[in-house]
């Protein structure tokens, strides 16, 4: 117990503080598994408005300094990709559904026109083999000429 009256107000202030930085640390952990949980869950627009609220948690524990501005700068940019994941992998799957449905009217025409592209590929390939090997002729007799 300390003698000191400024050292008696201090470890009142220090005792309150410590209780504030431990609601808002609590709090912004609670939030950023209620954003997991909602992401996981599939629900984007839930998960948009509970990021928002993540965020401004977030935010204030920076501007009270109970965490550092960099934790709570990665965190965010951590959330917002995994949520942009989960929304890429949703629509992903909504044109993986619509291309199915597609694919099989596609598929034979696909073949055709990969086997007309192969082969007109090659035929491109050979004639600048044949153009390169002219040009090399041309210029060997042009110098035993000179």
């Amino acid at each position: 117990m300390p003698n000191i009256k400024s050292q008696i107000k201090r470890d009142k202030t220090n005792i309150k503080s410590a209780e504030k930085n431990q609601v808002l640390r609590t709090k912004v952990k609670g939030l950023s598994k209620k954003f997991r949980q909602t992401v996981d869950a599939k629900d984007t627009d839930g998960a948009k408005a509970v990021m928002s609220s993540y965020f401004k948690a977030l935010d204030k524990a920076a501007k009270a300094n109970t965490v550092k501005d960099n934790f709570s700068a990665n965190k965010k940019s951590k959330a917002a990709k995994y949520l942009n994941k989960a929304e890429a992998a949703k629509l992903n799957k909504t044109e993986e559904i619509k291309s199915d449905k597609t694919v099989e009217a596609k598929s034979n025409s696909k073949a055709e026109t990969k086997t007309a592209k192969t082969e007109k590929a090659k035929s491109v390939k050979t004639e600048k083999t044949k153009s390169v090997k002219t040009e090399k002729t041309k210029s060997v007799k042009t110098e035993k000429t000179k």
